[in-house]
């Protein structure tokens, strides 16, 4: 047997030994942690008003914080002594600010502050139509029936040629003198038990955007 075949038959002994070595240890560790119980996660406490440690971890506000230092004040309100480890959502508001406009406002537990403000096109009475008004897209007008504004218009009588592109007729000649708008729990907007939009969008788009702005993680 010269050289070469002897490295070889050592080469494939050591290799056997190795895997056999290395099958026993991986059995010895998986019988070991198998065996041992782990510890029940204790969640950290919620805050409370008073002092807290460096290194101290709480809940705050659907947050989870460390203190940098010894601290009195409240997680996501002060100058930096708590650290966020874990940013939530702490409260959302939706409310209508015009007309159309619907400002939907985020604040997250660490004292972030996002608010968007969007415009829904819903449908509003504006009573007969007149010449010298403006109109905006979802003004309804009566003239020998009822109209549907789609896009802004003034002086384009509804009902007369060409005014199809700014006026669709969308009721005869009974005028209704109120118009019942209603949001359902899904976020449905409803005329007189019509589906006619939706938020969902401008929430959908909301959380996309707290997502994006906010998806790193937050800062050391």
């Amino acid at each position: 047997m010269n050289r070469d075949e002897m490295l070889a038959l050592v080469s494939d002994v050591l290799a056997g030994e190795l895997t056999i070595l290395r099958d026993e240890l991986e059995t010895r560790i998986d019988r070991r942690v198998d065996g041992k119980a782990l510890p029940p996660f204790v969640p950290p406490k919620a805050w409370t008003e008073g002092r807290h440690g460096a290194g101290v971890s709480v809940r705050h506000r659907n947050g989870l914080f460390v203190a940098r230092r010894d601290t009195e004040t409240e997680p996501g309100r002060d100058d930096g002594a708590w650290l966020p480890l874990v940013v939530g959502i702490a409260g959302l508001d939706l409310r209508w600010t015009g007309e159309r406009d619907v400002a939907f406002r985020a604040a997250l537990s660490d004292g972030t502050v996002y608010e968007l403000t969007r415009h829904i096109p819903v449908p509003i009475v504006r009573g007969y139509w007149s010449a010298d008004a403006d109109y905006d897209i979802g003004d309804r007008v009566f003239r020998f029936g009822e109209f549907h504004a789609q896009q802004p218009s003034k002086g384009v009588e509804p009902g007369t040629p060409g005014s199809e592109t700014a006026w669709l007729k969308v009721g005869g000649k009974n005028a209704r003198s109120t118009l019942a708008l209603s949001i359902d729990d899904e976020g449905e907007i409803s005329e007189g038990g019509r589906v006619v939009g939706s938020i969902k969008p401008l929430v959908a788009r909301l959380l996309d955007e707290l997502v994006k702005r906010h998806g790193n993680g937050p800062g050391p």
